[in-house]
């Protein structure tokens, strides 16, 4: 793959600065969201669901890919990112205990809609009978 997924020097750095601000009863999530491809998709947006308190967040990810998020031990969440022009994708995320979660999102580009060069089929209505 031609991006890794955080690499150790940026990952230990993020978690540090996580860390310096995060409650003992709170989970850090550090996500990324790509292409297929593995490039960074630009104007994403990334869902976040606690299934246990049912709240949504919703967070913006930045150019490079990249989303953080703090929630609440409470529970399992549910993690989806969507993007113009591309397939929405999720995950159900278990952190188990976890006060970092480490999250990647690879959406799917959407196919354009291919125009039929075919006409409708034409239904006519069924003869009368004479009488």
């Amino acid at each position: 793959m031609k991006t890794k997924f955080f690499s150790l020097a940026v990952t230990i750095c993020s978690m540090g600065t996580a860390m310096a601000g995060i409650r003992n009863d709170n989970l850090i999530f550090l996500g990324e969201v790509t292409a297929q491809s593995g490039k960074s998709v630009s104007g994403a947006r990334v869902k976040i669901t606690n299934v246990c308190l049912n709240q949504v967040f919703e967070v913006a990810v930045a150019p490079n890919g990249t989303f953080q998020f703090e929630g609440s031990e409470c529970g399992n969440y549910i993690v989806e990112a969507n993007a113009e022009g591309f397939a929405s994708a999720g995950q159900i995320v278990e952190p188990k205990g976890d006060k970092i979660v480490l999250v990647q999102l690879q959406l799917k580009e959407k196919q354009p809609a291919q125009k039929s060069s075919e006409k409708p089929s034409q239904v006519s209505a069924p003869a009368g009978k004479k009488g």
